[in-house]
């Protein structure tokens, strides 16, 4: 593939992955729109890594404090406090019905990649929820582990390509009345295991690459990107606008919709 349509395909991941716009939906909608063709599984999991990465290196200190945090629950529990171990153990949830879902409808998920008409349709429905959260309200008090359970779902709804991650999942938690920081840090934290497991997935279907080069540019671009991404979408959130990127999509979805008809 070009390394000028690498270079393409990896901005728009790096910040269609955490803009509730949905990536896999653009993807699907732009590789058929510019017939780009080929085996386009290890360009997937490359710019994967890339935001994969982002997450890692923007919420490293958070990251630390839950892997120390993890293991302090398995030597000596007490030493947790309950919102920390519920925090954990919400994660936890939320990977495990995200893999579960996953596996159990990877067939027809992967059917839907095919079909861009489909993501047209999944952005417009990612559009209305976005909307709807301005109406959200935050509660003082939040249970985690019961959310984390809406939370998990959520994430596996978003497997269909159109339906933003980030969007759905942090629809969810501003739906349940959590504060805007936490529930976006919560959705990018849970993101983590879910796409390091699918990136392994889809690693095992990798050939034999000849020219590595272009996919490490693509890489550094989706990495650096997602970095932006993240840091411009917490600042929306903080200020009350996460609503507005469902104008975005409700106008890309019945665009993409009458094109692909």
């Amino acid at each position: 593939m070009p390394l000028l349509k690498i270079i393409f395909l990896a901005i728009v991941q790096g910040i269609t992955e955490f803009f509730p716009v949905s990536s896999s939906g653009h993807l699907v909608i732009l590789e058929h729109l510019f017939k780009i063709g080929g085996d386009k599984v290890f360009l997937t999991v490359t710019l994967h890594a890339g935001t994969f990465l982002s997450v890692l290196i923007f919420y490293r200190k958070r990251v630390w404090e839950i892997i120390k945090n993890f293991i302090n629950l398995i030597i000596k529990p007490k030493s947790v406090d309950k919102g920390e171990k519920d925090y954990i153990l919400g994660i936890i949830i939320v990977t495990i019905i995200t893999g579960s879902i996953a596996l159990l409808f990877k067939d027809f998920f992967e059917s839907l990649f095919s079909k861009p008409i489909y993501a047209s349709v999944a952005l417009f429905i990612t559009g209305v929820i976005l909307l709807l959260t301005k109406k959200a309200k935050e509660k003082k008090e939040i249970n985690t582990l019961k959310d984390s359970i809406f939370v998990g779902l959520a994430q596996s709804f978003a497997i269909i390509p159109g339906i933003s991650r980030s969007g759905s999942t942090i629809s969810t938690t501003l739906f349940l009345g959590w504060n805007k920081k936490r529930g976006a840090e919560f959705s990018f934290i849970a993101f983590l295991p879910a796409m390091f497991g699918a990136i392994i997935l889809e690693g095992r279907k990798i050939g034999v690459v000849t020219n590595i080069f272009p996919l490490f540019i693509g890489f550094i671009i989706s990495f650096i990107t997602g970095i932006i991404a993240i840091k411009y979408l917490l600042k929306l959130i903080e200020n009350r606008k996460f609503y507005l990127f469902g104008i975005y999509c409700l106008i890309i979805s019945i665009l993409s919709f009458f094109y692909f008809l």
